[in-house]
């Protein structure tokens, strides 16, 4: 998970506890600390934290241009 963390640039501090337990469910794996998984397993799960780091991480605001605004008017 530490890996997974720096690799993503994630604090896990920030990560509630059931969140890892959720990347799992969503590779359709069961989250055991005892389990040895394989690479492709593996592999699913970071999948699915990336999509859930890019989610949580907050969008840019754009900044709209003259002719946009001369439109909202």
């Amino acid at each position: 998970m530490k890996l997974l963390a720096d690799y993503l640039k994630i604090n896990l501090d920030h990560v509630p506890r059931s969140t890892p337990y959720y990347w799992f469910e969503k590779a359709e794996l069961s989250f055991s600390a005892e389990n040895i998984y394989h690479c492709k397993d593996l592999a699913l799960v970071a999948f699915v934290a990336a999509k859930w780091a890019i989610n949580k991480r907050s969008q840019p605001i754009k900044s709209a241009t003259i002719e946009v605004l001369a439109l909202a008017l």
